[in-house]
């Protein structure tokens, strides 16, 4: 509902023919390389189950790049890997997927099922997290437009790191809340991270590419 009141509509107004093949290799390959790290646990690498998919994922994707790469009007433009600002901003996304956003997955269940609670209990529980971030991509928001992107990514990286050290200090004895300074740290750094980070990346990308109105201009990484 807040998107349909706030964010104005943006079309390309020069739209491509779909990416047809591009989004059915990119897709089951994915499908089939995921498939195969979830059977790993219980058929092990050398297994047909798993060997099998991880060789239709690698056949797959490698499809994908080739038609992308020939494609005029491909779905993911390659030629943007080689825009320094634009691959830092994918290091930073998948630093970001490889710390806080995964770590989340193992709050989930440590406070579900080591502590017991019930998912409305333990949705309660990490609520701290969800609200740091909240406010400080709000803040972050605003920051942009008179501060450097690396004056806010670099402190919430570093933020970030100080939460999990945080929540990592924990024995068995502990409760829910003695995760919430690390969350809250943690949060407060993903917020900072996020907002400038997007901007960045996109700020590289031609705007009726982006989602950028015409007229309007994405805060670029300065």
């Amino acid at each position: 509902m807040l998107a349909l009141l706030r964010v104005n509509e943006s079309r390309d107004p020069e739209p491509k023919r779909l990416d047809l093949l591009g989004f059915i290799t990119f897709s089951a390959g994915l499908c089939s390389l995921v498939f195969a790290l979830i059977r790993t646990t219980a058929s092990g690498w050398g297994s047909p189950v798993v060997f099998g998919p991880l060789i239709a994922a690698a056949a797959l994707l490698g499809a994908f790049v080739a038609n992308e790469r020939l494609r005029r009007d491909p779905m993911f433009d390659f030629s943007l890997l080689r825009v320094p600002t634009f691959d830092g901003g994918l290091v930073a996304a998948f630093g970001m997927s490889a710390s806080i956003f995964s770590v989340l997955t193992y709050l989930v269940f440590y406070v579900q099922d080591i502590l017991g609670y019930t998912a409305l209990q333990t949705g309660g529980a990490l609520l701290a997290l969800s609200l740091a971030i909240f406010f400080s991509a709000a803040a972050a928001g605003r920051l942009t437009s008179f501060l450097p992107t690396r004056l806010l990514i670099s402190p919430g990286f570093i933020l970030i790191g100080v939460g999990l050290l945080l929540m990592g200090r924990l024995s068995p004895s502990d409760q829910w809340h003695h995760l919430v300074p690390g969350m809250i740290v943690a949060g407060v750094g993903a917020g900072l991270v996020n907002v400038p980070l997007v901007a960045t990346a996109m700020g590289v990308v031609v705007p009726r590419r982006a989602g950028w109105r015409r007229g309007s201009t994405p805060r670029s990484g300065r």
